[in-house]
């Protein structure tokens, strides 16, 4: 395994991690010559499996296997991992305590969990601009999608959850990044059309289109051409 050189593939977030990737690179941060970066769509309209189980059937990667699970029920034995990781997931999970606990349960001793959340709007202001712009669209029944990225932030609920899930310790991290909007148009299609922001303004029976336009002269007028991001890291250890 001395020899073994990987070649990394990242399919990146627009607004996540590309945002990350495209700052390290302003920063001439250098990046591995094996690591390639895929930029595509938020991961709330890009299905994971779509990438990589072509990948997986063509044994590009031989040693890696794909399997779509429940989160909160990991058909997984005990003790099966040394590490688990996601990217901003764990706020959509409809039973956290649980996914914890199944988290907990598939790590070996010494093992760990790291993952990450949104954190408020107050410290990205684009969630904000996004839900209120569409809520006067709708007034009586706004889309909710904007809520729930940004709804579990509380670092002390966190980190309560996670040691009650039997987990020995945990670190949270503020991480605070100021991301460029060089098209206020670009952003808005990604912030309707890229998450199933969409979905819920088509069940309403709304125009898409329409919602574009003002979402694009909120964004220019509210947030300019850069806008601050917030999350918090999370590194949860089992012994």
């Amino acid at each position: 395994m001395s020899d073994f050189q990987p070649q990394i593939v990242a399919f990146c977030c627009t607004h996540c991690a590309y945002n990350a990737a495209d700052l390290a690179g302003s920063l001439r941060i250098q990046y591995p010559s094996a690591l390639k970066i895929v930029q595509v769509l938020c991961s709330g309209r890009v299905d994971v499996l779509h990438i990589l189980r072509p990948t997986s059937e063509q044994e590009l990667i031989p040693f890696v296997r794909f399997e779509e699970v429940d989160a909160t029920n990991l058909d997984f034995d005990d003790a099966s991992f040394d590490v688990v990781s996601c990217q901003f997931g764990v706020m959509f999970f409809p039973d956290k305590d649980r996914s914890y606990r199944e988290v907990h349960r598939v790590l070996k001793p010494g093992g760990a969990y790291v993952f990450n959340v949104w954190d408020s709007w107050e410290t990205n202001p684009f969630a904000q601009v996004a839900h209120e712009v569409v809520e006067e669209f709708f007034p009586e029944d706004p889309p909710g999608f904007y809520k729930i990225p940004f709804g579990y932030h509380d670092a002390d609920e966190i980190e309560a959850a996670v040691l009650q899930a039997g987990f020995s310790r945990a670190t949270i991290e503020h991480v605070p990044l100021t991301s460029k909007i060089p098209s206020a148009n670009n952003f808005a299609k990604g912030a309707i059309f890229g998450n199933p922001l969409y979905d819920e303004i088509i069940t309403r029976g709304g125009d898409p289109q329409e919602i574009l336009v003002a979402m694009t002269e909120a964004i220019d007028k509210r947030l300019g051409a850069e806008m601050p991001l917030q999350a918090l890291f999370i590194h949860a250890s089992k012994d």
